[in-house]
């Protein structure tokens, strides 16, 4: 009786894993906003298996700067490695990934000054993440002789956002991302 009542997503979380970890489809920005696809969001705080996200304004969210807009959204990428490069981090943080559960279109922002870099998307609506595993950037570091990149998010400096999404697109993160 107890399964008839389990929502339906449960039994595709182990398919969205398997297909995170061998599908690495290249992003095309000229479709980025305007077709469907699955959105990429990191946390430090969020753990469990699945989070309704509802869009948030700054005053309520963590790494937003004073600067940004203040519309409520949820802010997603569309890979691990864009995240990242996204918000400001040190080599000790642990980030839980998530990914949109459904295909979706997320909003291009307006007023981000690395957006067109991290090519961050703005989900104005409230959507369901499914969990795709946990990444500590300890053992990205312990590879690297303890050297992690320095974040670009506090930096305003867009060409230090571009090393840094390169930076973390040759690590290839998924070694390192383990199951939830």
């Amino acid at each position: 009786m107890a399964a008839k009542n389990k929502p339906n997503w449960l039994g595709t979380y182990r398919s969205i894993r398997k297909k995170f970890m061998t599908s690495k489809k290249p992003i095309r920005k000229k479709c980025l906003y305007t077709a469907p696809r699955y959105w990429y969001h990191i946390s430090s705080t969020l753990h469990r298996k699945t989070e309704y996200l509802i869009p948030r304004d700054n005053d309520k969210c963590f790494n937003r700067s004073s600067t940004e807009p203040h519309i409520k959204r949820t802010c997603v990428a569309p890979s691990v490695e864009h995240c990242l490069t996204a918000v400001p981090y040190v080599p000790g943080d642990k980030f839980t990934i998530y990914r949109t559960l459904q295909r979706c279109r997320a909003t291009k922002p307006d007023g981000i000054y690395d957006a067109h870099i991290t090519n961050e998307g703005w989900l104005m609506e409230p959507a369901l993440f499914v969990k795709v595993g946990t990444l500590t950037l300890a053992d990205v570091a312990a590879e690297h002789g303890l050297y992690i990149i320095e974040e670009s998010a506090s930096s305003s400096r867009p060409s230090q956002c571009g090393r840094v999404l390169k930076w973390w697109q040759r690590q290839h993160l998924q070694r390192f991302i383990k199951p939830s």
